[in-house]
């Protein structure tokens, strides 16, 4: 057996190969590869941009619903992964950005909702009474009297 021969002719065949440019060979045998192809390379963070873009979009639906606790956990979570998939570089992705606009729209939207809601509640008397006697369908106990126990004063509309 000549092993310097076997040695002799992968060597050759390497040589081949890399001449594209490819240390692994041509993939295409019989074809040449083409100069002007960039394979696009995912990043790791990429996976983090699109999950935060998902979460801000679901903030926002969550603010629609007219949800109390959704928006904030999506949101905040959401603005969280945006940060993270920026990583070491200078800028952020477009789907980073759209998560961090869809997580603020949809915490601004959800503040503005339950504080107008609370707002309508304490200072509508109508409402407040509306409020108050489904409270007491609902727990067997008026708002008002649960307010007057807790506090020892009671409640303004009264």
């Amino acid at each position: 057996m000549d092993f310097n021969n076997t040695n002799q002719q992968s060597q050759n065949s390497n040589q081949n190969n890399n001449q594209n440019g490819n240390p692994y060979g041509n993939p295409f045998p019989g074809q040449q590869p083409n100069p002007y192809y960039v394979p696009v390379e995912k990043s790791p963070t990429d996976a983090l941009a699109t999950a935060a873009m998902i979460l801000g979009i679901l903030a926002v639906l969550s603010a629609i619903m007219s949800t109390v606790y959704p928006p904030f956990i999506f949101g905040g979570i959401s603005i969280v992964l945006a940060l993270l998939s920026k990583g070491y570089k200078d800028k952020m992705s477009g789907k980073a950005k759209t998560g961090i606009v869809c997580a603020i729209v949809g915490l601004v939207m959800n503040i503005w909702i339950v504080g107008s809601v609370y707002y309508i509640l304490f200072t509508n008397e109508d409402a407040f009474n509306y409020f108050d006697s489904v409270y007491e369908q609902m727990y067997g106990d008026s708002f008002s009297d649960m307010y007057e126990e807790i506090t020892g004063e009671e409640f303004w509309f009264d």
